[in-house]
């Protein structure tokens, strides 16, 4: 689900209103070629909920995203689970308003040994 990542330090006058917030800050967003489906879902989640954004595009990833939002000059949209990966001065805003949320599947090709990824599937397996 997309959430929005927002310098800690901002405006509580702003509230949780995602236009207001938006109307303040411009809004940073990977490059679509790189994240193609960040890119879609940002609009996605603009789109139906009829906002607008000044869009500054970055180029790097959403650490580096995450970073620039924590210097104060900008808000993201980011997946709610980078949550675990959030700067000391950045803060995550849950969406009231209509969400985007995806699925997500692994497939991988078991004649393949790789010993990182059967550990992954174990851990993923045994939190089920």
């Amino acid at each position: 689900m997309l959430a929005l990542a927002i310098p800690e330090n901002y405006p509580k006058d702003l509230s949780n209103n995602f236009q207001e917030i938006l109307n303040h800050y411009s809004l940073y967003q990977l490059d679509n070629i790189t994240y193609p489906c960040l890119a879609k879902q940002t609009e996605q989640f603009l789109k139906s909920n009829q906002m607008r954004a000044n869009k500054i595009f970055v180029k790097g990833d959403l650490t580096t995203l995450l970073a620039l939002v924590a210097s104060g000059n900008a808000v993201a949209l980011i997946p709610q689970s980078m949550q675990q990966f959030l700067p000391v001065k950045v803060k995550l805003l849950i969406p009231e308003q209509n969400t985007v949320q995806w699925e997500i599947a692994m497939v991988w090709n078991h004649e393949i040994n790789n010993d990182y990824r059967d550990k992954f599937i174990k851990i993923v397996n045994t939190q089920k």
